[in-house]
């Protein structure tokens, strides 16, 4: 009888262990979901290095910089990100902004992707209620020098930009459906781009999909102003991922 005892109470206590290690396995996997609230680091790119707009920090910014440095950190919740850059040892007293990649290749080499309002490889990174302003800072002529995707570094050369990003940031889509756009803004977009769609884009994520980036951070040293949608006269700092 009491060996009978004591093999349900041996039972009862393996049952209690499994269960404690599988608490402790879920709580590590929660850690290791966690991983993206680590902050991580752009790799800085070639001061030589041209831009789109043929720029460079070398040649148009008065310098290479070298110790210049960023990192990145985000915390996603429920669809929704949180995300903190900073930048340091840039140049004094200059706008920066940051792009979200759109397109990509698939592994064939097919090119897929892209915004779908202004057909461009990237857009501003900032929440989709920045839209309006945005819109409003595109096209000749027009410019911001407090844009929602920029930030200016101090006279030390440091700066943050801190979003609340209502996508989630990496994997997710940029909502272009929710823009709530004034009459004046959607006839500028249409005079702009005529093909243009207010439709969700799927975020590039160069760690996963042949990219050159997923974030970029860019200067703006020759006439201080981000363009709203399209990056304009700039010149390329930092890439991230690595």
């Amino acid at each position: 009888m009491n060996v009978q005892k004591e093999k349900v109470k041996m039972c009862g206590i393996k049952r209690v262990m499994s269960s404690l290690f599988l608490s402790l396995l879920l709580i590590g996997g929660g850690a290791v979901m966690a991983d993206d609230d680590d902050r991580q680091s752009f790799v800085r790119l070639s001061a030589e290095a041209p831009s789109g707009s043929g720029n460079s920090v070398r040649d148009d910014c008065g310098g290479d910089f070298q110790r210049a440095r960023a990192s990145l950190r985000w915390e996603q919740e429920d669809g929704e990100t949180r995300l903190r850059i900073h930048l340091n040892h840039g140049r004094p007293n200059t706008l920066y902004t940051v792009w979200l990649r759109q397109k990509g290749k698939d592994r064939d080499g097919w090119g897929f992707g892209g915004s779908p309002v202004t057909g461009g490889g990237s857009t501003a990174l900032a929440p989709s209620e920045a839209l309006e302003s945005l819109v409003t800072a595109t096209g000749p002529g027009n410019g911001s020098p407090d844009p929602a995707n920029g930030f200016w570094t101090n006279d030390r050369g440091r700066g943050r930009l801190v979003l609340n990003l209502d996508f989630a940031f990496p994997g997710g889509a940029y909502p272009f459906q929710r823009a709530d756009l004034s009459v004046a803004s959607l006839d500028r977009l249409a005079s702009l781009f005529p093909d243009y769609r207010l439709i969700p884009m799927a975020i590039v994520d160069a760690r996963e999909i042949e990219a050159p980036f997923t974030l970029r951070i860019a200067s703006h040293c020759t006439d201080d102003l981000s363009h709203g949608l399209t990056p304009g006269n700039r010149e390329g700092w930092f890439d991230w991922p690595q």
